[in-house]
């Protein structure tokens, strides 16, 4: 993944311009150190940052494990150690909220690819956990 240099990392393009250096006065007239003040500006190359997100590996493969995790916690997949299928829905419900809140805060902010596998991966759970929920009723 190529990482851009952090004035180009903050938000809008806009990056360090210059800096000042003034000293502060306390109340006692006693002398302090001396900080640089730093100003921000837009950068002339704002204008090059992408538009949209760009996709990250990292995060479809996240997504995966945890509807794989969620799938071996409502019995879908069985236990790679017992080797048969068991079904925990408090571990489930925690996957599943944590993929709920993950699609909350990322909003907006993904590729199309990435919304739809975290969508395609929510919409197949919801279903799975009532049936798991309902079988565990009786």
């Amino acid at each position: 993944m190529k990482r851009m240099p952090l004035s180009r990392e903050i938000s809008g393009g806009i990056r360090p311009c210059k800096a000042k250096d003034e000293s502060v006065r306390g109340a006692q007239s006693a002398p302090l150190p001396v900080f640089p003040l730093v100003y921000f500006c837009r950068s002339p190359d704002a204008r090059d940052m992408p538009a949209a997100p760009e996709a990250d590996p990292r995060f479809n493969e996240f997504i995966i494990l945890q509807a794989q995790n969620a799938g071996l916690f409502l019995g879908q997949i069985p236990n790679p150690h017992s080797g048969e299928k068991q079904i925990n829905l408090r571990a489930a419900t925690s996957v599943i909220d944590s993929l709920e809140m993950l699609a909350s805060k990322t909003r907006g902010n993904l590729t199309s690819s990435e919304q739809k596998l975290l969508t395609t991966a929510l919409d197949n759970l919801r279903p799975l956990f009532q049936t798991a929920q309902a079988s565990t009723d009786h």
